[in-house]
């Protein structure tokens, strides 16, 4: 479907000759998202100051990528007043995709300091793999694939505003295309083997272990969240796979799920933090400890 025209012709400064959106976005979502991120950003920023250091980092992340898509979506309300305008477009699109690339790393750290709060959990990853070698290895996957993402975007709003104004782009829209599929193809594989691997590790863990440390509300958090955030990165993949000018890239309404994914994921580990709910744990393994209970080894400040 064509992007509407801009019906200033020729453009005005810093604006494209098309929509390159394919709508006007919306007010209300872009307000709702910045009270929302808002909230990931105090309250992780709260935790981080509360608890020890040993979960500083993870709650730091978060906070971080919230951060990012307040820009984003700050840029997003921006465009509602001019959805023409190149630069509000491309830093909206370079927030809103790079911002889950934080997330997913504190994903990543969960399991490294999960594992460091029972001295027995290691034994339950798959195959004998590393935290710090699962962390290194994807955490590197995901900065790679969103320079591709971030990288392609950019050529296809340069690619329709060339075109738009009479000009020849450097690389056609579509080709620009092929290299944000490429990356985003390559995200949502590897998320979903660290998705595997994760579900593995509680599954071992809780049959060898019955997880004493950490509980159960802890893991299902995260592993909720996991599937939200690849939950969004596979819209993605299908939005980008149809084509630039699908009806799917040009439908604010399928951008919520993209929002939504994001957004529920950072509140549930917002409102399940890691360090207090090891340190729940561990006062309760405390009360109950019995000559006759295994022995864990749960994170402390």
């Amino acid at each position: 479907m064509p992007r509407p025209v801009n019906p200033r012709q020729p453009p005005g400064d810093g604006e494209t000759g098309i929509n390159i959106y394919g709508y006007t976005p919306s007010l209300s979502l872009a307000v709702a998202a910045l009270v929302l991120f808002g909230i990931v950003v105090v309250g992780n920023v709260a935790w981080a100051v509360r608890f020890g250091k040993k979960t500083r980092v993870y709650h730091g992340l978060i906070a971080f990528a919230a951060a990012m898509e307040i820009v984003g979506f700050a840029f997003r309300l921006r465009s509602h007043s001019n959805p023409f305008l190149l630069i509000p477009f491309v830093l909206q699109y370079f927030m809103i995709v790079v911002a889950p690339v934080f997330f997913s790393a504190a994903i990543y750290l969960s399991l490294s300091i999960i594992i460091a709060s029972d001295a027995r959990a290691a034994a339950s990853l798959p195959f004998g793999l590393k935290p710090r070698a699962i962390l290194a290895t994807f955490v590197t996957v995901d900065a790679v694939t969103t320079v591709l993402q971030v990288a392609g975007a950019a050529l296809i709003g340069v690619g329709y505003s060339r075109i738009a104004d009479g000009e020849t782009p450097p690389l056609t829209p579509e080709n620009a295309n092929k290299i944000l599929t490429a990356g985003l193809a390559v995200q949502t594989c590897f998320f979903g083997i660290f998705i595997a691997l994760f579900t593995s590790f509680c599954v071992k863990g809780w049959r060898k272990y019955k997880w004493h440390s950490p509980d159960m509300m802890l893991l299902a958090s995260i592993t909720v969240a996991s599937l939200l955030l690849w939950m969004r990165i596979i819209f993605r993949l299908a939005e980008t796979a149809a084509g630039v000018d699908s009806d799917i890239s040009q439908d604010e309404g399928l951008f919520l799920i993209e929002f939504e994914g994001s957004c529920i994921a950072m509140l549930l580990l917002t409102a399940v933090p890691l360090e207090w709910r090891l340190r729940k744990q561990k006062r309760g393994l405390s009360e109950k400890a019995s000559p006759d209970a295994p022995e864990s080894v749960p994170a402390g400040p």
